[in-house]
């Protein structure tokens, strides 16, 4: 084996052993010091981004893609807030993204618990040519 293939086998061990765990980092399982840096980042987004009505449930998402890194979590989530006040996906109309829909690449399916139109995608049917006329008007 070489070096690598034995550091991916370590990898690929962890990553098994943690599946068949209970992991921290989701409601009702934070630690005590996650729970403090989500109280943390939730009083510095309602800081900067009043009114936006996300729950611990979405800011814990930010959290857990950054390893609970309060900074790079920030940084995420306003780079987040900033896409969404460019784009506004909330206005995103079917007739918008009409190409994807039409090879198959997405359907629509109802609405979020926020009222937000969702969409299924296929990656089979993907032709990265349409999709960034649908991300463009979206």
């Amino acid at each position: 084996h070489s070096m690598a293939d034995e550091k991916w086998e370590q990898q690929a061990q962890t990553i098994l052993h943690l599946a068949g765990s209970d992991p921290s980092g989701y409601l009702g399982r934070l630690t005590a010091t996650e729970q403090q840096t989500l109280d943390e980042f939730r009083d510095k987004v309602n800081q900067a981004h009043q009114g936006h009505g996300w729950t611990d449930a979405d800011l814990l998402r930010y959290l857990r893609a950054r390893e609970f890194n309060l900074q790079k979590s920030l940084k995420m989530i306003t780079n987040s807030f900033a896409w969404f006040e460019k784009v506004k996906p909330e206005s995103t109309e079917l007739k918008d993204c009409r190409a994807v829909y039409d090879n198959g690449s997405a359907l629509p399916f109802g609405h979020d618990k926020t009222g937000r139109a969702a969409m299924w995608f296929f990656t089979k049917n993907h032709d990265p040519k349409l999709g960034g006329a649908a991300i463009q008007n979206a």
